[in-house]
């Protein structure tokens, strides 16, 4: 975790532009600075390997160029101690297990109401970044 002063950092990564800004809101919301947006899996990993963010929130499905696993497991290959959460409206325990697998360390189901997507945003920061 940042230092006290510090505010911790985020990327979002999604090919949903009102998804994107609703998770970069309730970020901004709980004390993150967004240091990305992007629905580009190439420039996600190039927004990562210059901030280096706390913690990214990544779409599993992305349809243009690389999907949400492919960034992953380049992020983790990387990084090893990043904290990335990803972000689906599928429910595939393959892909799950994909996931996990390559070092993701939560899900957040992207169908949810915005106060309940809030709460398990708040929580799950929370806890990772506490850990």
């Amino acid at each position: 975790m940042p230092d006290q002063d510090e505010k911790p950092t985020a990327l979002v990564v999604d090919d949903d532009p009102d998804f994107r800004s609703v998770v970069a809101t309730i970020l901004t919301s709980i004390g993150f600075k967004v240091v990305g947006e992007t629905s580009d899996g190439n420039e996600a990993l190039t927004i990562y390997a210059q901030n280096k963010p706390s913690i990214t929130f990544l779409d599993i499905h992305m349809p243009d160029g690389m999907d949400g696993v492919d960034v992953l497991r380049s992020i983790m290959a990387d990084d090893a101690n990043a904290i990335v959460v990803m972000l689906t409206g599928v429910k595939n325990m393959y892909v799950y297990d994909d996931c996990v697998n390559f070092g993701a360390k939560g899900f957040v189901d992207k169908g949810k109401e915005a106060e309940a997507l809030q709460h398990d945003i708040h929580a799950l920061t929370y806890k990772l970044l506490s850990a």
